[in-house]
């Protein structure tokens, strides 16, 4: 049995669209810090999604996921932070992640 990759995690703190991977590999956790109204996207992609994608949109090529929008309570806090976990969803063309700019993110992939 081939031996598995190291973990590694990429992070930003502003919202970002950005290839994580270019490749295949396998995706394990996201770490969300979410603010009012924050969307995360996943998507199975060799390329930018551009300056603006549309983060709602079920037509993205090679869409995984759609994490949030997440929301302030009734009392007005913040959301507390969220992880996702997989046991290595993988990916084929590469990872890139979309995120609305009041998002803070920590992947965890291989």
């Amino acid at each position: 049995m081939a031996e598995r990759g190291k973990h590694k995690f990429w992070y930003t703190a502003t919202g970002s669209n950005a290839t994580v991977k270019a490749g295949s590999g396998s995706l394990y956790s996201i770490n969300v810090s979410p603010g009012q109204g924050s969307t995360v996207v996943l998507v199975d992609a060799n390329a930018s999604l551009g300056a603006a994608p549309n983060l709602n949109s079920d037509s993205l090529t090679g869409l995984i996921g759609r994490v949030g929008p997440y929301s302030t309570s009734s009392n007005g806090t913040a959301p507390n932070p969220d992880i996702i976990a997989f046991s290595g969803l993988g990916f084929n063309d590469g990872l890139v992640i979309a995120a609305t700019s009041n998002a803070r993110l920590l992947v965890e992939y291989e």
